[in-house]
């Protein structure tokens, strides 16, 4: 413009708008760094640089920027396996695809009574690794109100650096053993 003033629109850098910049930093959508040309895939390294162009024609080529990492949030855990033994519920998954940055933990929600209620187990479930182990009282406690021969159905989600991936589906729901209780008969023997 004649004035000296600029306008500005907002600027993906993925050259489809010409666009003055003001500020200096552009966004670049990690879709587009994921399509062709580039074709790269979360954990990759991405460097930049920048040549500016006036009415006079171009700048040299910038140094080379430092270099950051593509990271996404983890993919979706697969429905994790559960087990019962006498006096607990083993929960165990597979470690899914991380999205290019490192685990950092688990969260893991056990089914409610109603079948229908999730609630995220933090007493015996908060963890890095891919199992964890919950006492059958925690199970028959409130939140929780599972009796003997109920099914436990268990749900994870992974967190990285980037964020929390969505909930698995629910795994296989073993059953909690029903009280076993001694016949009258047998009973009465042991007492006299």
């Amino acid at each position: 413009m004649s004035d000296g003033t600029f306008s500005t629109e907002p600027v993906n850098c993925d050259g489809t708008k010409s666009a003055i910049i003001l500020d200096k930093m552009c966004t670049i959508p990690f879709s587009i760094l994921k399509a062709a040309p580039f074709s790269l895939k979360s954990g990759s390294s991405v460097v930049a640089t920048v040549i500016a162009t006036n009415g006079l024609g171009d700048s040299d080529v910038s140094p080379v920027s430092n270099s950051l990492l593509i990271i996404e949030p983890p993919n979706t855990p697969t429905p994790p396996s559960t087990l019962i033994s006498s006096n607990s519920l083993t929960i165990t998954w597979v470690a899914p695809y991380d999205g290019g940055s490192a685990i950092k933990a688990y969260k893991v929600a056990i089914g409610q009574s109603d079948g229908v209620t999730f609630t995220t187990e933090t007493a015996s479930c908060n963890i890095s690794t891919t199992s964890c182990t919950v006492p059958i009282s925690i199970l028959k406690a409130e939140p929780y109100s599972l009796n003997g021969g109920s099914s436990v159905y268990a749900k994870v989600l992974a967190i990285n650096e980037s964020g929390s991936s969505s909930w698995s589906n629910k795994g296989n729901g073993a059953v909690i053993p029903r009280a076993t209780s001694i016949p009258a008969q047998t009973l009465t023997a042991l007492i006299n």
